[in-house]
């Protein structure tokens, strides 16, 4: 995402510009994985949804912020959910996990909000 904020000052003039744009691929990709992640009707989803989910944070995320993101998921897969994870793997399925990390796609990365 590239957002662009431009100010300028002259002689009792203020002009303000902003520009923003996305990664059409991340953007639509993320939203396809954060889908496939809540429309279940069991709940479960494969293994492999939650695996994309993990794989898109490493590719979107820069790779410190990206660990630290799926360290937090590990954690709270084995504390909140009673699953603990080896490192370097993906917590297994559960409804409460892939909604976790479905709203991390779409709040914290995409931006959107959600009205309760």
């Amino acid at each position: 995402m590239l957002l662009i904020d431009r100010q300028e000052e002259s002689d009792n003039e203020s002009f303000t510009s902003t520009a923003l744009g996305f990664t059409k691929h991340i953007t639509i990709r993320g939203a396809e994985i954060a889908e496939a992640l809540t429309t279940s009707s069991t709940g479960l989803t494969s293994a492999m949804d939650i695996g994309d989910a993990f794989s898109w944070f490493t590719a979107t995320y820069p790779p410190d912020q990206a660990l630290k993101l799926l360290q937090h998921f590990q954690e709270r897969s084995a504390s909140v959910y009673g699953e603990p994870v080896p490192e370097d793997c993906v917590p297994p399925p559960s409804q409460g996990m892939n909604s976790e990390v479905a709203y991390m796609i779409l709040a914290g990365t995409l931006g959107l909000e959600f009205d309760s």
